[in-house]
């Protein structure tokens, strides 16, 4: 069974996303196979019965094979769990790579997701970003997700497993199919990649080839600020700039809900979103920051930044980072150069 990415694994620091499940068993055995150093973290979000156990196989393999495990327990998760959950996953990798300088998080999304995943955007209503979530390489602010088990099929995993006796454990939710992806898993997904599994990964890698030269790309001017470059479009330009705005949180370790897509295109790019993020533009740029605390702005720079057409919501973030006066000067000229590339 191979293993994609194992140049960029092995140029880097490695966390594997561990849960006990097939996919993340599978992946930690293929890796010791593959002689990839890693180390492991895993969440306990304390809604299933087996989770006390999953935990425990993940502290026996980390001593086992002498890998540094992180656990974090969630708080209770009120409503929205799946999106809530995935959120709370992501700050916690986030968290372990900014302290112990991991490059990269490696994750066991295999053929069978990511065909369940883009099923359930297609029926919800969704565009060529949304439909190609789960890509096999995603670049967050500090660290890349890798996902070496893209192009391969749960069935496979299933078949690796079994032939080598190694544990894991079937999350016991799977086999609700309320659930819309358990849905699209057990009615639609499972015959299309039994017949077609090598098309359906062409078709994958043939949108992630296309989807890149038609999505707004973030890029970073500041830490924990990201800005867009607003697109000439005949129609449909804030659709896309709305996918660099996705992106670019992403990077920011926050990935956001169609309802908040939608009102972030209502609001004409100024919002703010879940509290700590904020989103403002002018006639060139949509900015995105993570921000921490608001700065009072004495009257003097706050014409400066009015001179500048840095938009309102961002200006606090931009003295807060001491770019006033000469500074200020300089981050517009760079954003300029960057805008005429």
């Amino acid at each position: 069974m191979q293993l994609l990415y194992l140049e960029e694994m092995r140029a880097g620091k490695n966390l594997l996303a561990f849960s006990g499940g097939v996919d993340s068993s599978a992946l930690f055995f293929l890796l010791l196979e593959a002689d990839i150093a890693f180390d492991m973290a895993i969440v306990d979000y304390g809604v299933r019965p087996e989770s006390k156990d999953e935990i425990a196989y993940a502290k026996a393999l980390s001593v086992q094979y002498h890998k540094r495990l992180f656990v974090h327990t969630a708080p209770k998760i009120a409503t929205n769990f799946e999106h809530t959950a995935r959120n709370v996953r992501y700050d916690f990798f986030a968290k372990v790579c900014r302290e112990y300088h991991y490059n990269n998080v490696l994750m066991a999304h295999q053929l069978d997701d990511r065909l369940e995943w883009f099923l359930m955007q297609l029926c919800k209503g969704s565009g060529i970003l949304g439909l190609n979530g789960l890509q096999g390489i995603s670049q967050r602010r500090k660290f890349c997700i890798l996902r070496p088990l893209i192009e391969t099929t749960r069935k496979d995993l299933y078949v690796y497993l079994h032939t080598h006796r190694h544990t894991y454990f079937e999350d016991s939710s799977n086999a609700n199919t309320h659930f819309m992806r358990n849905f699209f898993r057990h009615n639609v997904a499972r015959t299309l990649i039994a017949e077609f599994a090598s098309g359906v990964a062409r078709t994958f890698r043939i949108l992630e080839q296309e989807s890149e030269g038609i999505v707004a790309q973030p890029y970073e001017v500041l830490a924990n600020l990201f800005v867009v470059k607003r697109l000439a479009m005949p129609h449909n330009e804030a659709l896309y700039e709305c996918y660099g705005v996705d992106l670019a949180l992403k990077k920011l370790g926050y990935v956001m809900s169609a309802k908040q897509r939608q009102e972030i295109i209502r609001s004409h790019f100024s919002c703010h979103i879940a509290q700590n993020y904020v989103i403002d533009s002018n006639t060139d740029y949509v900015f995105i920051a993570k921000r921490d605390s608001v700065a009072t702005i004495p009257k003097c720079y706050k014409e400066q930044y009015r001179l500048a057409r840095i938009p309102a919501k961002i200006r606090p973030i931009l003295f807060q980072n001491g770019i006033i006066d000469s500074q200020l000067q300089a981050f517009v000229q760079n954003l300029d150069i960057a805008k005429d590339k």
